[in-house]
């Protein structure tokens, strides 16, 4: 009876401990924003964490070095499309699949983002 209650006990300190168990990502603040280490089809990044964000977004620069060291290829590139960043201003772009992004031990597959010109 002790082993069994002994047994149950620690299978719901173990749930417990699963259930609310949470995952610290470090960030470092430079030149005002928030930045989070990551990796995008296997290449190590930094993305700028900004919670008003609708999507992911990758510079000009580094798109074209993904393209040119086999991180992306040029069937995962979209169609051209206009986005609007927080002070409003449009600028052009064009739509990716990234297919891997992985922070903090998490892995997203087939990331709809977008290539933006400026930086």
């Amino acid at each position: 009876m002790k082993k069994k209650l002994l047994t149950t006990i620690l299978f719901f300190i173990l749930l417990y401990n699963n259930v609310i168990a949470q995952t610290v990502i470090k960030m470092t603040r430079k030149g005002g924003v928030s930045l989070i280490p990551c990796k995008v089809n296997g290449l190590s990044l930094f993305f700028i964490f900004d919670t008003g964000a609708s999507e992911v977004s990758l510079s000009m620069t580094e798109a074209q070095f993904m393209i040119k060291n086999n991180y992306l290829e040029v069937n995962d590139l979209g169609n051209p499309q206009s986005y609007q960043d927080a002070n409003g201003n449009i600028t052009e772009g064009i739509t990716v699949n990234l297919k891997r992004i992985e922070i903090a031990g998490f892995t997203l597959e087939n990331v709809k983002a977008s290539i933006t010109k400026s930086l």
